[in-house]
């Protein structure tokens, strides 16, 4: 945002803000700010405003690919206006005019992992999706569900057995069971080794979100009761640990990160960003095998970078982390 937006346009959103829009209905992000501020609250600065946006991005962009691939054969399709934008725009992309992948381009890419577990909003199931042609025997769904304050409640576990191109329902979650306005649901799948292979992280309010289905526009549906997700701003900063190894090969270099969580809380949404070594500018483009990714209390992951070796500079390359509730961190 501050590579195309002056600094003094930055806060509070203005015209220069609409100038990166569309056009007609379009014209701003005034329907997109009303449904963050509604669930997630007012936001205090730019900064706090571009963190709540890439919450609800990634909670809405995963929600549509994964009811989409869970009825593959039963829905009409999905259409997603769009890819990227063809000069530095606030609407429509996944990735930017600058080849920077947004929260919504790692929910969409989480969605369609091949092997995929995941929780259904309209009847909260958990399932597991194959769309390989191959039988998969002995998968163990790992279920850990977490209260506002992140004290663990019942955690499930399930042997799955699931044919090629097939789903299978693992669990229903009761949400009214456990009497808490925001319940936080960890996702594991296991393959028969216990090697992971798919993960998932949910925010899950207590009710849902009433739509105006009577108003609907070609653009628009308005919402008549939004779900309360305000609590999620008195969440915890939580530090993370991280590591990692770098290997050049050729005309690709390859970053091998690690990355921890200590602490009693989940970090939500930790974005991971290679910078220039000296001027700590973001490199693009970076293909990470996931980002923006959610650590539940004591968890660890590994993500990969491969970066083109030309882009990086002679004084090498910092790993930055932050995200939601995750401290700011360089390596």
């Amino acid at each position: 945002l501050r590579r195309f937006i002056p600094e003094d346009k930055l806060w509070p959103i203005n015209r220069v803000w609409d100038f990166h829009c569309g056009l007609g209905s379009f014209y701003d992000i005034s329907r997109f700010y009303k449904a963050l501020e509604n669930r997630y609250g007012s936001p205090k600065d730019v900064d706090d405003f571009l963190w709540k946006a890439q919450l609800s991005m990634y909670e809405t962009e995963r929600a549509m690919f994964e009811a989409f691939v869970r009825n593959r054969y039963s829905s009409t399709g999905v259409i997603h206006w769009m890819l990227n934008n063809s000069w530095p725009s606030l609407i429509w992309h996944l990735y930017s005019y600058y080849l920077i992948g947004n929260a919504s381009y790692y929910a969409v890419k989480k969605a369609l992992e091949p092997l995929h577990i995941q929780y259904c909003y309209d009847d909260d199931s958990v399932i597991v999706i194959n769309r390989t042609g191959v039988a998969h025997d002995n998968l163990k769904a790992e279920v850990k569900l977490y209260d506002e304050r992140f004290n663990q409640l019942e955690p499930f576990t399930q042997k799955i057995s699931i044919g090629g191109d097939a789903n299978a329902k693992a669990f229903r979650i009761d949400k009214e069971k456990y009497g808490v306005e925001i319940l936080f649901l960890n996702l594991v799948l296991r393959d028969a080794t216990g090697t992971e292979v798919s993960r998932n992280f949910y925010w899950l309010p207590r009710g849902k979100d009433i739509l105006d289905y009577p108003k609907t526009e070609f653009y628009h549906t308005p919402i008549k009761e939004f779900v309360d997700l305000k609590s999620m701003q008195q969440i915890e900063k939580v530090e993370l640990s991280f590591d990692y190894t770098l290997k050049t090969k050729g005309s690709w270099t390859e970053l091998s990160i690690h990355i921890s969580n200590p602490a009693d809380k989940a970090a939500i949404l930790a974005r991971i960003r290679l910078l220039n070594g000296s001027t700590c500018e973001e490199l693009s483009p970076v293909y990470y095998s996931e980002n923006f990714v959610s650590l539940a209390p004591g968890e660890k992951i590994g993500v990969t970078a491969r970066i083109e070796t030309k882009l990086i500079s002679p004084s090498g390359v910092k790993v930055a982390l932050d995200g939601f509730n995750v401290a700011s961190k360089q390596l």
